[in-house]
């Protein structure tokens, strides 16, 4: 039986427990596949839809000129927007539909290696306080190099 576990530290009355959480996750993972199953079949008929827009509208924009062809010409890029909302969708859902495992990250460490690595003018001077350590629970999805 699949399980979920969390373990919390915590001070009462001055002394430190661990106090751990178990839930059984079955459920969550069948309607996690059958959400990733409905997604990709989805995703692929769109795409498959997709490419046959794209495919005619790519005939018109040579057989035609004028309108005929600015119109053929907003179908391809509205269909190729589409076509990458798809991928985006895909990210979406992964990230949503993920199981978290949250584990101790050291932020101030992060910090750190961040404010070393950018590249900054030689006049800029910057000034920071921050404790030894500070651990906050984190998923996968923080690192060192945060995206932009």
């Amino acid at each position: 039986v699949p399980v979920e576990t969390v373990t919390t530290a915590v001070e009462i009355d001055g002394t430190r427990h661990h106090l751990v959480t178990v839930n059984e996750i079955t459920s969550r993972r069948e309607r996690r596949q059958q959400s990733e199953v409905l997604h990709r079949i989805l995703r692929h008929n769109l795409r498959n839809d997709l490419t046959v827009i794209l495919g005619h509208a790519g005939r018109l924009q040579s057989r035609f000129d004028g309108d005929v062809a600015d119109m053929a010409t907003t179908i391809r890029e509205t269909a190729e927007d589409l076509r990458g909302l798809t991928d985006a969708a895909k990210d979406a859902a992964q990230l949503i539909d993920r199981d978290t495992v949250r584990k101790p990250v050291d932020v101030v460490k992060l910090l750190r290696e961040e404010l070393r690595s950018l590249q900054s003018p030689p006049d800029l001077t910057v000034e920071t306080e921050f404790p030894d350590q500070q651990y906050v629970l984190a998923d996968s999805g923080v690192s060192s190099r945060p995206r932009t």
